[in-house]
């Protein structure tokens, strides 16, 4: 008797070590090589262009969306403002100001922290922000006259999904 239960146990041990294996290789590989970046998701991304209005006018948006079901989601996205700014000097500072407070108002949430940070050499700031129902890490990047951001979204309980980390850790300028 003792035998079968040892030999269940080693099969269970067995199918939970594929299966992590698994889960650890089916991170999938998002690349653009128009606006120069790669990341890795852990499911397929749901991609799609879109122009965003913004206080500064209307910014050619490409967006990436990953569903995680009850564990929230992430999203990237490229803000393109080479045309807004049609040669005029690109105020970083200003543009990453302007994003972690749209990006606060358009979740309608509040802002609990901001920090400088870099990206491959390129300036930044990871955020962290909450709803009644839900918080939100995020990084954002400027590079050129474009802004990157990484947006990791939970339930309020539970917070941002841990496959967040591996997300914005993937990230990385190909150009």
């Amino acid at each position: 008797m003792r035998m079968r239960y040892l030999g269940a146990a080693a099969l269970t041990a067995a199918i939970v070590a594929v299966a992590a294996s698994a889960s650890a290789q089916a991170w999938l590989p998002y690349a653009n090589t128009e606006l120069g970046f790669s990341v890795e998701t852990p499911v397929a991304a749901q991609v799609s262009n879109t122009t965003v209005a913004t206080p500064v006018g209307d910014v050619p948006t490409l967006y990436g969306a990953i569903d995680l079901g009850e564990r929230g989601g992430m999203v990237f996205s490229v803000g393109d403002y080479t045309a807004l700014i049609a040669g005029r000097p690109f105020d970083v500072d200003k543009a990453l100001e302007g994003s972690v407070q749209g990006e606060v108002a358009n979740i309608k949430g509040v802002l609990d922290s901001e920090t400088t940070i870099t990206i491959d050499g390129e300036p930044g700031r990871e955020v962290t922000a909450h709803t009644d129902t839900a918080k939100v890490r995020s990084r954002l990047v400027v590079r050129n006259s474009k802004i990157y951001m990484l947006i990791g979204v939970g339930p309020i309980a539970t917070g941002v999904p841990p496959e967040f980390d591996r997300f914005e850790k993937s990230f990385h300028f190909t150009n």
